[in-house]
């Protein structure tokens, strides 16, 4: 690592650090976090800098390389195998830059830090990813490395519920370990995503999600297809980017939905636009799933959201008030997508609904809820890595 990151970490301003994985890609070449994860880690990295810290996000990359990023915050990426098996080499490379200070340290998902584990840091736990298909002995594996780290930070801000019960079930002994997880909802920019103040005739069903296989895209285009056979009127527009995007133009094409479908990747401040033109809003998730950002700007921006009852989302979905809940079914996505387009009053009320949420879901409230959850981890007692 260069002398300038040694600066950095031996100056005398109040310093927090931010320890992932990736905040930009491996090159350091985008312009901005991409993805749900990322973006969380950059509103909680302004909220540091609002408090008056100089922030350092440290990330794996092809180098050791330090950039600066927009005038508040700097981005050092630690050179380590791109792939699984060199996040230990990075853990460990990390954790010894981050020796150098006793700045502030949150590691941007629990266990970015296994099995170097600085017991003054805390952790964002983003919801549960390994629901996947996936062998046995690699999520026994995860669970040895959750317990690992929980024993050893300070305590951990969980944006569902769903991660903190399946501790609580799997390991009802570890009371400890169990008080240290705080659950803070996601949030989104009220101030950006607002409610349309005239919505169009035009029946879009937005998905604004990854173009990825456990995103559900799928199923959202299989349930479409019903809805086409059943004779009802619609536009849907896919908004986002990914390995998937060949597979969703082949099913669109196999279903004879290409005419009404829109594939849009856009910068993330046209997006409200989006949810704003939407009918309704879809997060069809069938597994890795906490409270997504997708599903809470719908929300805040009075779209209703039917999503899948996978991780933390029915945190955020109440079913029959502001959306709906249903299983991870094509069948079961479309009756309900049906049932709004035929009763569209019943539509009107449950985006009333998403309004009055937005109070709750805004990025203020997210802002004062972490910031005194991180003062009590920081108040506590401090312990000798």
């Amino acid at each position: 690592m260069s002398m300038k990151a040694f600066d950095i970490f031996n100056n005398n301003c109040k310093t927090a650090i931010i320890q992932a994985y990736f905040f930009l890609d491996f090159n350091l070449h985008e312009e901005r976090p991409v993805g749900g994860g990322n973006r969380y880690l950059y509103d909680l990295g302004r909220s540091f800098h609002k408090s008056g810290y100089k922030v350092i996000y440290i990330q794996k990359g092809v180098a050791n390389k330090e950039i600066e990023f927009d005038d508040w915050a700097t981005v050092i990426s630690v050179k380590a195998p791109r792939r699984a098996w060199g996040d230990i080499v990075y853990a460990y490379r990390a954790y010894k830059l981050a020796k150098k200070t006793s700045s502030i340290l949150c590691y941007g998902n629990l266990e970015d830090c296994f099995p170097f584990v600085h017991k003054r840091g805390f952790a964002i736990q983003h919801g549960v990813w390994w629901d996947r298909p996936m062998p046995w002995l690699w999520k026994k594996m995860q669970y040895a490395r959750i317990k690992y780290v929980l024993k050893r930070i300070r305590g951990a801000i969980c944006v569902d519920s769903n991660f903190i019960n399946i501790i609580r079930a799997s390991w009802p002994d570890m009371s400890k370990q169990i008080e240290k997880l705080r659950f803070v909802i996601n949030y989104a920019d009220t101030h950006e995503y607002f409610p349309a103040v005239y919505k169009n005739d035009r029946k879009i069903l937005l998905f604004p999600r990854r173009f990825e296989k456990n995103r559900g895209y799928e199923i959202f285009i299989q349930a479409c297809s019903i809805l086409k056979n059943h004779g009802l009127v619609f536009d849907i527009y896919f908004i986002g980017e990914g390995g998937g995007l060949s597979h969703i133009e082949r099913l669109l094409n196999t279903a004879s939905l290409r005419d009404r479908s829109k594939i849009i990747k856009c910068a993330p401040e046209a997006m409200p636009d989006y949810y704003r033109m939407a009918f309704l809003t879809y997060v069809p998730s069938l597994w890795s799933e906490g409270t997504s950002l997708s599903a809470v700007e719908a929300i805040c921006s009075g779209c209703p959201v039917i999503a899948t009852d996978v991780g933390g989302l029915p945190n955020i979905i109440i079913n029959g008030f502001n959306g709906f809940i249903v299983k991870a079914d094509a069948e079961e996505i479309a009756k309900v997508t049906e049932r709004m387009m035929v009763n569209e009053e019943e539509q009107k009320q449950l985006a009333a609904n998403c309004i009055s949420l937005r109070n709750a879901l805004s990025k203020e409230r997210w802002e004062i809820q972490i910031s005194e959850i991180i003062k009590s981890f920081l108040s506590g007692k401090e312990e000798i890595d």
